[in-house]
């Protein structure tokens, strides 16, 4: 329907174009008020259109943004995770050679500390 009645238009606005140029005069596109009204409802639907587009467009920019931030959490909760563990089987460690009070404080902080150490 839409793109009809713009053929339509444009059929007889070119055709008066051209009966005028024909007769040597300058070119006059006379328009029905309902054509003209129509034109500027469809101009204003183009706009109201490209807003949205524009909208639309920031919004799938933000959601790719923010897409990217939950991988990179995603990976350092997984790396969290690991270093969780990691603490967890020292801490069992510990509690294996403190269950009896003979308590080898130089082990401990040799497993700690290579523990600490690996992570730099």
């Amino acid at each position: 329907m839409i793109k009809e009645r713009l053929e339509e238009i444009k059929n007889v606005s070119e055709f008066q174009i051209d009966n005028d140029s024909y007769y040597g005069r300058p070119a006059n596109v006379i328009l029905i008020g309902d054509d003209v009204k129509w034109l500027i409802e469809q101009a204003e639907r183009v706009q109201e259109l490209d807003s949205k587009s524009h909208q639309i467009n920031l919004l799938k920019d933000i959601i790719a943004h923010r897409a990217k931030v939950l991988v990179e959490k995603d990976r350092e909760i997984e790396e969290l995770k690991k270093q969780n563990k990691r603490y967890r089987e020292l801490l069992e460690k510990i509690k294996e050679m403190t269950r009896y009070d003979d308590c080898r404080e130089a082990e401990i902080y040799e497993l700690v500390s290579d523990e600490l150490e690996g992570e730099e």
